[in-house]
Parts: structure tokens; C-alpha cells; sequence
């Protein structure tokens, strides 16, 4: 049976979440794949949400999963899924659509991008990773 783990305790999110009195798993790994809670746009270094344009939160959600995969020992480049919630989808998408381009590099994420009313921010973004990058992928095509 495969071993579950729970991690629950980073500084800088500790900071940021403690506002919301949030009381979930920042990840939990299982096996190969590690499934996190969303994150909206906050700023890790003041532990408050972001300020700013969308871009800004969109690109603040993403650093706060790259400090949290970064602590794991991964990247961005071990992200295999990323659900996009947008308080604003149609005027939102296209900016969003520009930053995932920026942060990720092919082979891309699985990703799912909706509209939602957000509790808080203009994004929440919630990643599924492997300890495996995409690019060590076995590309599989059909017959």
C-alpha cells in the first residue's frame, strides 16, 4: 500500500494563509503525484493578497506554487494539471492564456480554466505535480 503524506507547514504560506484562518493540507503527496489546495494571487513576501493588475495575481499565484514545489525539490516543469478558477473568465481568459504561456513550457499542463465567484483575488489556481517533469513524458500516439 502506498505511503500518504501531509505537508502542512511552509513559512511564507503559513503568513499568507493564517489571514484567511484557513484549515487545509498544502499538499498531499501519494505516491508519484502530489495534489495541492488552490491559491489565489498572494504576495509571499508580505503575506497579503496581491495588489495590482490580473497579471500580477495570476503570476503571484504561480509563485506561490513554485515556492511550495520548490521546497519539494521540483518546478513548474513537474506540473501536470492546473484548474483555472477567474472571478472575470471573458475579460480575464485571454490574460490568463498569456501567462500560462509564460510560466509553462511545452509539453504544457493538462489545464481546465472556468468561471467562479471567488471568496478572494481575481484567480485561484489549484496544481496536480508529479516527481516526474513533463518532458520525461513517454509520448504515446494512436494507431
Amino acid at each position: 500500500m502506498p505511503i500518504m503524506k501531509l505537508l502542512n507547514n511552509l513559512p511564507k504560506i503559513d503568513q499568507a494563509v493564517r489571514q484567511f484562518s484557513l484549515k487545509n493540507a498544502i499538499y498531499y503527496e501519494m505516491g508519484d503525484l502530489l495534489i495541492f489546495s488552490g491559491f489565489a494571487g498572494l504576495d509571499l513576501e508580505t503575506g497579503k493578497l496581491s495588489e495590482g493588475n490580473f497579471e500580477t495575481h495570476a503570476n503571484d499565484a504561480i509563485d506561490c506554487y513554485q515556492y511550495i514545489l520548490e521546497s519539494a525539490g521540483l518546478s513548474l516543469d513537474h506540473v501536470i494539471s492546473v484548474r483555472c478558477y477567474l472571478k472575470e473568465p471573458v475579460t480575464y481568459y485571454p490574460m490568463w492564456n498569456e501567462v500560462f504561456k509564460a510560466r509553462f513550457t511545452a509539453p504544457y499542463p493538462c489545464r481546465t480554466t472556468v468561471g467562479a465567484n471567488l471568496v478572494v483575488g481575481e484567480i485561484e489556481l489549484e496544481f496536480i505535480a508529479a516527481k516526474t517533469t513533463r518532458a520525461s513524458a513517454e509520448l504515446i500516439t494512436s494507431k
